[in-house]
């Protein structure tokens, strides 16, 4: 169970390191996620297409995982998540290009 909640394979000055750079990318999301916060339902203006209802969950998830990555909820499962996802996202992004980059067009 111990292996769940707590990582030991960087070592001390390892951990420190992920401790500093996680309460960082945290308080960047906070600070990103504040405007959000303060009009939820339509921060992207009157204009926008998105709905407000997901312009809420926009502003809830930026900064609320703020929040989480701050106080490390999760993290190791989003360690996870990512690993997983990430090779997935670039393959699709990048195998199939949608827009002009690098003057190709898909």
């Amino acid at each position: 169970m111990r292996h769940l909640l707590y990582c030991d394979t960087v070592g001390r000055i390892g951990s420190a390191g992920l401790l500093l750079l996680r309460v960082v990318m945290g308080i960047a999301f906070l600070f990103h996620g504040w405007p959000k916060i303060q009009n939820p339902l339509g921060w992207m203006g009157p204009e926008s297409p998105v709905p407000a209802i997901f312009q809420a969950l926009a502003a809830l998830a930026e900064f609320g995982g703020g929040m989480a990555l701050i106080v490390g909820l999760l993290i190791d499962h989003a360690r996870r998540a990512w690993v997983w996802l990430a090779p997935q996202s670039g393959a699709k992004t990048w195998g199939k290009p949608r827009w002009g980059l690098l003057g190709v067009n898909g």
